[in-house]
């Protein structure tokens, strides 16, 4: 990919990210859960022995999931949104639509 692309893409996906932070609670609310949940599972993947959950690991396990499922699906929506919008703007700005 063009550097200059990935860059947009980076500084672009940051903005839409910090935006639904302040604006969208459930998002908020789901991102640092999320955060969180990661910070006592990721222990367990760095290990060289084999792993045995506990069931308050498999409990972790599953409110990551969850709260990554519900983080993805409101970052999907909202950026398919304003991908939209941006394309828009830009064919505007090239004249291509009025």
């Amino acid at each position: 990919m063009n550097e200059y692309l990935s860059t947009f893409l980076e500084i672009r996906f940051d903005e839409i990210t910090s935006e639904l932070k302040k604006t969208n609670g459930d998002y908020a609310k789901a991102y640092k859960l999320r955060r969180e949940q990661y910070q006592k599972i990721d222990p367990l993947f760095n290990t060289d022995t084999d792993i045995l959950l506990a069931e308050c690991d498999r409990h972790d396990f599953q409110e990551y999931f969850e709260n990554d499922f519900t983080v993805n699906a409101i970052e999907q929506r909202t950026f398919y949104v304003k991908d939209c919008l941006d394309c828009i703007k830009l064919l505007r700005s090239l004249g291509v639509i009025l």
